[in-house]
């Protein structure tokens, strides 16, 4: 999060989408993927990435805004250089969590 016209580093978020309809109707929620704290972890490759926040796929617009937005939009309006570079796969959801 941007905090109050400070210089930040890079912070990276990860939004786990919710499931879709088609999942949803065949049951099929297994994932692979395990979100504990800030830890992202596979465990069919035991792999394990540290992340400055994870969102999991009950997580709701409000809460992604009030995590990531906030502060990055508050510190623009103080005339402050602001990015956000979201990245995903198309149909993902992208311009939906910017909104």
């Amino acid at each position: 999060m941007a905090s109050k016209g400070k210089a930040t580093s890079v912070r990276v978020y990860v939004r786990m989408r919710p499931w879709n309809k088609r999942e949803l109707a065949l049951g099929d929620l297994d994932c692979p993927i395990v979100l504990r704290g800030q830890m992202l972890t596979i465990p069919e490759r035991e792999k394990q990435f540290q992340f400055d926040y994870l969102f999991g796929p009950s997580a709701t617009q409000e809460e992604v805004f009030a995590v990531v937005g906030k502060a990055v939009i508050s510190d623009f309006m103080d005339g402050f250089n602001a990015t956000q570079f979201v990245y995903g796969q198309t149909g993902s959801g992208k311009t939906w969590t910017m909104m």
